[in-house]
């Protein structure tokens, strides 16, 4: 009995549909299967990864760029190779309006990649520490043109207040919707 519950057991796991998708091509797939990888496969994330300045509406940002595979293990294993981004924001004297830079991977506020769209710009989840008051939501980040990887783009859309927020709208530390940041590459 034990051999026959083995046989079954090594019959499922062989006929399993792992499979490796290319992390540009995620777009076009609606579901995992078990054991999927979204890898990137053509290393299209390494242009992000590193250190990027900017200032935008007298603030300063300094955002670090990482790259890493994750694996979860919700529903189904899936392994994801994404960005992690930490960063300092300091205003127009030099004082430290918020920075992630110590936290450690899985902390809420260090923003963490989602995908990469049809156009090729990179898609990340943002949560700042008024969340629930429109600090939030989806970042997009993208090379400029002509800039040769080393300037990038990066704005917020998708920022909502929601009814649990009590304080008001809080005042957004990243550009959203319209407005961004041009970051350069140190």
């Amino acid at each position: 009995m034990k051999l026959f519950i083995s046989l079954i057991v090594l019959i499922f796991s062989l006929s399993g549909k792992s499979q490796t998708i290319p992390i540009q091509n995620m777009y076009k797939h609606k579901g995992y299967s078990e054991g999927t990888y979204i890898k990137d496969v053509n290393n299209v994330l390494d242009k992000y990864v590193g250190t990027w300045k900017g200032t935008y509406d007298d603030k300063s940002y300094i955002f670090y760029v990482t790259k890493l595979t994750n694996n979860y293990n919700n529903f189904i294993q899936l392994t994801f190779d994404l960005l992690l981004v930490r960063y300092t924001i300091t205003d127009a004297g030099g004082n430290t309006i918020e920075d992630t830079t110590k936290l450690p991977d899985d902390h809420e506020l260090v923003i963490e990649g989602q995908y990469m769209d049809e156009g090729g710009k990179y898609v990340l989840d943002y949560i700042g520490r008024e969340f629930f008051c429109g600090q939030g939501g989806d970042v997009l980040i993208g090379m400029m043109e002509g800039s040769n990887n080393t300037q990038m783009f990066l704005t917020v859309f998708g920022s909502e207040t929601w009814l649990s927020c009590t304080t008001g709208y809080a005042e957004p530390l990243l550009p959203y919707k319209k407005n961004y940041v041009v970051l350069t590459k140190q």
